[in-house]
């Protein structure tokens, strides 16, 4: 009956975040790497690195046995994880205030971390993982177990090497969903243990290599992915020496070229505004005591909490340099701002303690009520601000717009065609959609950023059953693809700067352009009245949605402008500004 009365609030926490994760939850695959990895998923392909593979393994069960519509139940595979995370989260608080001894009600210690956690819950930060298909919310809910584990640790009289196993099983599976963020929790997960001398320094650094070594066991799949040459194969990891080099990440250097202390400086109040927006700056301020607090009266559980928000904080500086706040980043930030509402809940709790003082002398039920009455006021007042901004911040429920987009692409393209795309995201929405319509697939696509590398030249001459011994070099492959491959099938472009140089042979055709040398574009001053680029941009209403349109406008309108049509240009160029102005976009 203990064990059950327990369970209560963490099974509501459950319950009530899957059910509000579930009801925002996009309907189709989203843009970017939710597009990416549906397409990874689908086609046991092989996606960007490092290639999340314990993550594949676990969405590729979750599709196959459950056999639903998958353009869904992906996304909702992160919504449960979101709220499974969530709820291990709140257990987590609920366990470190208890180490604090700062309260003897468990009562007030649930109340508590169920307030504190529920802010979270409700972030962007947060749900935005858990709401479209994505590594972040398994990644969070796989370091919310191990951070409940090693308090577990702690808590016991005498070690338990199952306990101590099954951490480092668990460690080295995470490490092969995102091994960034895991990875820099490790020197903060390993001193909870290892400061209150519940584990020791040697056994905790062998158990870590162990780890590193089950994680490598997962990246096997991808090479036996790769073998099968899948439509998605980014690295081509078919051998063992392209593998070490994929989970090297060789040849992808373009974040970590980028760390540099401006960088970083740069990326940390980027972190910063982003995450204010979160909680609120009161409740920051809240947690920036209870971290002092921590360090002060508990430091062998604050030193390595603080170690995680740390790393962790500096890990935006590893991402891309995006043109704009990303999706991505909130998932990065979400190991960060969960150690927060931890220091977040003893502020809380401390300020509980600190009205029920003021109430002594007077009868222990009215102490309780009152205390507990004027801190849920403030608790309010505080909170209240952060969460209205950020309730349904996350909802997707409505937004179909890369399968549209990708749809229509598609649809442009003539039968038989080569696609050739610029833009990743047209790339891996054309790939989702190929996998989820299996039709579609007589079209090869291929990205024509992928030809900087070997692997992404082998790949397109693959698709064009090019012989070995034929293959292009690389300085003059893109112009050496489209003559070989036009011999014997349309080829359909996407646009971009890359194009420019044979931007005279594209005809606008739908959403893409294609490529001929015989005809012209008749009458391109008109061109734009039509043109479905306007018409599909206009149905775009999130915030990611918008701000894909606008890039790809930006490229639409480059292409009338090198054609000197400056008035079918000054369309797209006005669409932007209208679809801005939705998302006050600069």
């Amino acid at each position: 009956m203990k064990y059950l009365k327990q369970a209560i609030i963490p099974l509501a926490v459950f319950l009530g975040a899957g059910f509000y994760y579930y009801h925002q939850a996009c309907p189709t695959f989203y843009y970017w790497d939710s597009a990416e990895l549906t397409a990874a998923v689908l086609g046991r392909g092989v996606p960007h690195p490092p290639g999340f593979p314990f993550f594949l393994i676990l969405s590729s069960a979750w599709q196959r046995f459950l056999s639903l519509d998958p353009k869904l139940s992906l996304n909702v595979f992160s919504a449960l994880f979101g709220a499974l995370g969530l709820c291990f989260w709140y257990q987590v608080t609920v366990k470190v205030l208890r180490l604090l001894r700062l309260a003897k009600s468990e009562g007030i210690i649930s109340l508590v971390s169920l307030v504190s956690v529920a802010i979270m819950g409700v972030s962007l930060t947060y749900s935005i993982q858990a709401t479209r298909f994505e590594v972040y919310s398994l990644n969070f809910a796989g370091f919310a177990a191990l951070t409940l584990i090693c308090l577990s640790i702690i808590n016991r009289e005498t070690p338990s090497k199952l306990l101590s196993l099954g951490f480092f099983m668990l460690l080295g599976a995470f490490l092969a969903v995102h091994n960034l963020t895991i990875a820099l929790a490790i020197p903060g997960l390993l001193l909870l243990v290892v400061w209150p001398q519940k584990m020791t320094l040697g056994n905790a650094l062998l158990g870590t290599i162990g780890s590193f070594i089950f994680s490598g066991l997962f990246y096997l799949l991808l090479l036996f992915n790769a073998q099968s040459n899948p439509p998605l194969n980014w690295g081509d990891p078919a051998n063992l020496g392209n593998l070490v080099d994929y989970i090297l990440v060789k040849g992808f250097v373009t974040s970590t070229s980028r760390f540099t202390l401006s960088h970083i400086i740069a990326q940390l109040s980027f972190a910063y505004d982003i995450f204010i927006r979160q909680i609120g700056p009161a409740a920051l301020a809240l947690a920036l005591f209870g971290f002092g607090y921590v360090i002060w009266k508990k430091r062998e559980i604050g030193i390595p909490l603080t170690l995680i928000f740390g790393l962790n904080i500096v890990s935006v500086a590893f991402a891309e340099n995006y043109f704009y706040e990303n999706y991505d980043l909130h998932g990065y930030l979400m190991i960060s701002l969960a150690i927060a509402i931890i220091f977040l809940a003893v502020t809380f709790l401390l300020i509980h303690n600190l009205i029920m003082s003021r109430f002594k002398g007077k009868r222990a039920e009215v102490t309780r009520a009152l205390a507990l009455g004027i801190f849920l006021i403030f608790a309010m007042l505080i909170l209240a601000p952060p969460a209205k901004d950020n309730f349904r911040s996350a909802d997707l429920s409505k937004v179909r717009g890369a399968e549209e987009y990708a749809g229509r692409f598609l649809a442009d393209a003539p039968d038989s065609s080569v696609v050739i795309t610029s833009s990743y995201n047209t790339y891996f929405c054309a790939l989702a959609y190929q996998a989820l319509f299996p039709n579609t697939r007589g079209k090869a696509v291929v990205n024509l950023y992928n030809w900087d590398h070997e692997w992404g030249r082998d790949e397109s001459d693959r698709a064009l059953k090019i012989p070995a011994q034929e293959k292009f070099i690389r300085t003059s492959y893109y112009s050496d693809f489209i003559n070989r491959a036009k011999k014997s099938h349309p080829v359909f472009i996407e646009y971009d700067q890359s194009s420019a140089p044979i931007a005279r042979y594209l005809i606008p055709r739908g959403m893409g352009y294609l490529f001929s040398l015989s005809d012209t574009l008749s009458d391109p001053a008109t061109f734009a009245v039509d043109d479905p680029y306007i018409s599909l941009s206009s149905k775009a209403s999130d915030l990611e949605s918008i701000r894909t349109w606008v890039l790809w406008l930006q490229s639409r309108g480059e292409y009338f402008t090198r054609l000197k049509c400056d008035k079918a240009a000054s369309r797209y160029i006005a669409q932007i500004d209208t679809l801005a102005s939705k998302a006050d976009l600069q």
